[in-house]
This record gives C-alpha cells, structure tokens and sequence, in this order.
C-alpha cells in the first residue's frame, strides 16, 4: 500500500505554538505557527533542507507573522500588555489590600468581563501602548453602549492603563509613558436637597421611626434619623470608609466653638482630619445616650454598629433612605434625590448660611474635596440666599 504523502513526519517543538515538520509531498522543512487571534494555526514551507535552518527560518517567520498581521502583538508572552497589568495587580493588592476603594478603582476595569482592559488590551506589546490606541479603546467601550461612558468613567480606565505604563517605565521596559488622549469634560451638577424637601424627609422620618416601620428586617428607630443629619452637620460621604467606617474612638466632643473633631481613616482620598458643625455635636450626644444599648464601646461604630459588614449596613441605610423618600413623597421629585444629596446639601448650606463668607479652601479640605470639585459640582446649581441678592444688587 503505498505511503500517503499528507502525514507530518519528524515533527519538532520549537517553542509553545511553533513547530517544523515534514511530510512525503516535498523535500523541504514546513514551519507550523499557532494565531493567537484567529485561534488556528498557520502553515508555510521554509524551502530549507537542513532543520537547522529550517529552524531559523521559522523563527524568522514567526516574528514577522506577528509584526506584520497583528503588529500591536507581543512576540513574547513577557513583553504583553497582560503580564505587566497583573503584575500591578498584584503590587496594588499588597500596598492596599482588596477592600480599599483604590484597589477596587483599578481592579475592576481591568479584569471586566466582555471589554475590560485585559480582553483589549492583554495580547498587546506593552511598548505599543500608545494615545491613539488608548483613544481607540474608549471609542470601543461607547460603541459597545446605548450612551457613552461619563468622561469621569473613561478618565479612570486611562488612569488605570498609565498606572502599568508607568510601572513597566520604571523597570526600563518602555522608553516613555504616552500622554493621555484628551476626554471633554461635561460636569453633572451634583443633586441637593433644598431646605422644604430636606425638612420634609425629616418629619417623615420621624415618622417612619414612631410608628417602628421595618425595612430589611430593620426596624426604623431615631438612630436612624440621627445617622442622616449627621451627614448635613459633617460633610462626610455615606460611604463604608466614611460614614460607616466611624467608631466612636475616631471622634472627640471640643468646644469654643461647639464641634466635632474626627478622624477619617478611609476616605475618598484617604486619611484625613475633620470638624463639623456645631449640631453635629448634639447628634452625637444623642446618640451615645440612647438607652437601647449601654455607653458605647471605643471601637464600636457611631452608625448601625449592631451590622457587622459595613457594606451590608450602607446597603440597608439605603434601603431606609428609599423607604422614607417614598413617605415623604419625594420619590416624585424630577430629579433623584440619594444619601449623597444630604453631603451636597450640607455644602450648599454652609456657603448659603455664611452668605457666601466662608473660606472655600477650608469648607474643601475639611471635606476631604478641592475648591475646583466644590465650584464645578456641589455650588454649580446652588440657589443664592436672599442676603446674598441683596448684598449683589447693594450699590456700595
């Protein structure tokens, strides 16, 4: 029977995906090459005799497949784009642990099933990382979306990108960082109560309290209420590093003036110190002498403190929030109001009560923000009190 000239013989491995072999049909050594992106493999002759040179030929072939068919593509599994991001990866995870919110920033957009930075980004030669390509990448997140992405949203995924540009820079593996493609900036005013509305929530509070409604197996008590004016008279996020991360041993009763002083060990942008108003001291009386549980413990948490998972207990203050929004009818508000709105509200307040008087850098800062933050986002649609009409329309 005769022999059939289609079967490989003296198949050699060259490296993972590249092989040589020949078969009866020629003389010559055929080099076989695995497509990362077509998922099949591509054959061609190497018209060399010798494996020695085929072997050097289909090197050859393979660095040029590459170069010319998928030119962003990295030759080597340690030059990809996905070896150095994980590599962050793992360097963000042991500087900040994965429950900080900056690891969490990074974390996600990277590893988003569907059309993160890895599915796009993975395969490619850290050194072909560039503006363009990073332009083109946010053109793709849109394409794949009913409405664009926020210009914040698409200036953390750049953020993400350059962090691991910036870490394969620092071990000479890129000659620079590229610059970042420029995202229009449209500022979204931030949401506020207004003082009826706020008022409103309060007196249906109260309500929701007096009667003892239950939300997620939570019964509404005052405590509750508290929780939400403490936001107005702090200026803290409702947030688990923030609001819900305070123990009492992180607050300290100061007067002349009447305050607050706190330590937020986990905010926004990390560590800071903070005072508040002068209410918020009253709130807090209030709480820590409240007979449901005896004088609280200093690791004990200001808020909810009987939910141990602090994101388990922003969940349910939330579901209070919505609960009373709805009593109050306020659920019928043309635009949304959250817990973030009280945060929005306090600022708002605090310029309107001092007619416009206060020092913004220290309404920022002690609000763990910037003046441009606070300009662009929580004073963008403030109502001007009528102190400050007439203190315009004065001629003096």
């Amino acid at each position: 029977m005769a022999k059939n000239p289609n079967i490989y013989t003296d198949k050699k491995k060259l490296r993972m995906g590249l092989y040589i072999y020949k078969s009866g049909r020629s003389k010559f050594w055929y080099v076989q090459l695995w497509d990362t992106v077509s998922k099949k493999y591509v054959r061609r002759s190497t018209f060399e005799i010798t494996s020695i040179q085929a072997t050097k030929a289909s090197f050859e072939f393979a660095n040029n497949y590459h170069g010319s068919v998928h030119h962003t593509n990295a030759i080597s599994k340690d030059r990809s784009f996905e070896i150095h991001a994980k590599r962050f990866d793992r360097y963000l995870k042991g500087s900040e642990g994965t429950d900080s919110r900056k690891y969490k920033d990074y974390h996600q957009p990277l590893f988003r099933a569907g059309d993160g930075l890895l599915v796009y980004f993975g395969k490619y030669d850290i050194s072909k990382v560039t503006t363009g390509s990073m332009r083109d990448y946010l053109a793709h997140l849109d394409s794949n979306r009913a409405k664009p992405l926020a210009g914040g949203t698409k200036r953390k995924h750049v953020m993400v990108i350059r962090a691991i540009l910036r870490m394969a820079f620092e071990d000479n593996e890129i000659d620079r960082v590229p610059d970042s493609p420029k995202i229009p900036n449209i500022d979204k005013p931030r949401i506020a109560f207004t003082d009826s509305q706020y008022k409103r929530f309060i007196r249906a509070g109260t309500l929701c309290a007096e009667r003892g409604d239950v939300v997620s197996s939570v019964k509404i008590r005052q405590h509750h209420i508290h929780m939400f004016r403490f936001i107005v008279h702090s200026f803290v996020r409702p947030t688990t590093g923030e609001l819900f991360g305070l123990r009492h041993k992180d607050i300290a009763i100061k007067s002349k003036p009447a305050r607050l002083e706190m330590v937020i060990k986990k905010g926004k942008n990390g560590l800071r110190e903070s005072f508040t108003m002068p209410f918020a001291v009253l709130v807090y009386k209030s709480i820590c002498g409240n007979g449901a549980w005896a004088k609280p413990a200093p690791s004990e948490y200001l808020f909810m403190p009987r939910i141990a998972k602090r994101d388990y207990a922003r969940t349910v203050a939330g579901r209070i929030f919505n609960h009373i929004i709805k009593e109050a009818k306020l659920d019928k508000e043309e635009e949304r109001l959250t817990t973030y709105s009280f945060r929005h509200y306090s600022l708002q307040k605090r310029v309107r009560d001092s007619n416009s008087r206060v020092d913004k850098y220290v309404l920022a800062k002690n609000a763990g923000t910037s003046v441009d933050m606070l300009e662009r986002f929580y004073l963008a649609r403030m109502n001007p009190s009528p102190e400050i009409i007439e203190k315009f329309q004065t001629d003096e």
